[in-house]
């Protein structure tokens, strides 16, 4: 086989692979769909204590369920994370010249 019979071949081969990639992530699709969204309950049981002079205080609660009855999941509430330190004030809007 000459060099070029091979070049030509190897073009053309790519050539087939990126057109069948490309095909495949630029399909439409199409059809029914179905989805449901259900609402988080309220937690219960919550309470916070904390010492005379202390800087820190504990909170309990006890888990929320969605109004099916479920256990929620991938939900974390918002500052859940371990507490830092004060949190900087936002920033300002810009000025507008």
């Amino acid at each position: 086989m000459t060099r070029r019979r091979r070049l030509a071949l190897l073009v053309v081969a790519a050539m087939a692979v990126a057109t069948a990639a490309w095909a495949y992530w630029t399909v439409a699709g199409g059809g029914p769909g179905a989805a449901s969204a259900g609402t988080l309950d309220a937690p219960s049981g919550v309470s916070a204590s904390t010492t005379a002079g202390s800087s820190t205080v504990q909170l309990a609660w006890t888990g929320s369920t969605l109004s099916g009855g479920q256990s929620p999941t991938g939900y974390s509430p918002p500052g859940s994370g371990p507490a830092t330190g004060p949190r900087p004030p936002p920033a300002a809007p810009p000025r507008r010249p």
